[in-house]
């Protein structure tokens, strides 16, 4: 019986040693994560160039926008030149999420 007894004391002492080294683990490896976070020449690039794709889009839009306006469009063509704003829109949400994100990594450093 004290045989078992030491078995069980053993493996219960392991795996504290193992839940506290886990910890520390995951402290060490989100230090490192936040110490590493720069906002690079190529994220200071891209930032400026998504800006500039970012206001074209928005022309684009707002040109699409003012075709929309015009009542003597057949419905043929404003079908297809809704498609054409709808992956616009998408495209621009994407280059403002991305834009959004280099922003908020600019403001960290």
């Amino acid at each position: 019986m004290t045989f078992d007894i030491l078995i069980h004391n053993v493996i219960k002492d392991l795996n504290t040693e193992i839940k506290k080294e886990k910890k520390s683990d995951k402290i060490d490896l989100t230090l490192n994560v936040e110490d590493s976070v720069k906002f690079s020449f190529k994220d200071k690039k891209e930032h400026k160039s998504l800006e500039r794709q970012i206001n074209k889009l928005e022309l684009e839009k707002k040109e699409m926008e003012n075709f929309f306006k015009k009542s003597n469009n057949s419905y043929e063509l404003m079908h297809e030149k809704s498609k054409e704003l709808e992956n616009l829109n998408n495209l621009l949400d994407g280059k403002l999420n991305r834009w959004m994100e280099l922003e908020e990594l600019k403001n960290k450093v």
